[in-house]
């Protein structure tokens, strides 16, 4: 009996330092893990409160529809080159394949990726943002964050990566 005591008391003291340790790694982090959990709208609305660029706060709730593009319509989009194209997936399925000529705007990376594009993104210009697939939602994040950030003209074609490959259309690679 008394050896289980002084198993059980090992254990839990082995368990308090693991916590502790842990817990004291995570304040020495770049970007320390929150103590409740975030839904990825909610880390989104945290990056864009980082950037500090919004000219006229718009409540999330003031935002559009979005205008969905057909295969079609994307494609000759794409084809004019009048505009800037954003795949809203994360940056390694980007290098993979992406559409022509698009950039890479991660709704999961957003603050970050937003802040290497910044320079290159016209808010005079049409955006289209697309992502994996129909039933993706990142395409979707992204767009309401941009039009936060005071982008007028931003679209979405739903069918994403999925439906641009099934149709054989061009694709690029990054190294």
């Amino acid at each position: 009996m008394k050896s289980l005591i002084h198993d059980l008391l090992g254990l839990f003291i082995l368990a308090a330092l693991s916590l502790l340790f842990g817990i004291s790694l995570n304040l020495f982090r770049h970007d320390p893990l929150p103590w409740k959990y975030q839904s990825r709208e909610e880390r989104l609305e945290k990056d864009l409160s980082q950037l500090g660029s919004l000219q006229i706060p718009i409540a999330p709730t003031s935002i559009p529809p979005a205008e969905v593009l057909s295969l079609e319509e994307f494609n000759e989009f794409v084809n004019s080159r009048h505009g800037i194209i954003l795949d809203a997936r994360i940056r390694y399925l980007y290098n993979q394949g992406h559409v022509p000529a698009a950039l890479s705007l991660s709704g999961e990376t957003f603050l970050n990726s937003y802040k290497l594009l910044e320079n290159q993104l016209n808010k005079d210009l049409p955006l289209v943002i697309y992502c994996s697939n129909i039933n993706c939602g990142d395409s979707e994040l992204v767009r309401r964050m941009l039009i936060r950030l005071g982008y007028k003209d931003v679209a979405l074609f739903r069918g994403g990566w999925a439906e641009w490959t099934q149709a054989n259309l061009p694709v690029e690679k990054s190294p």
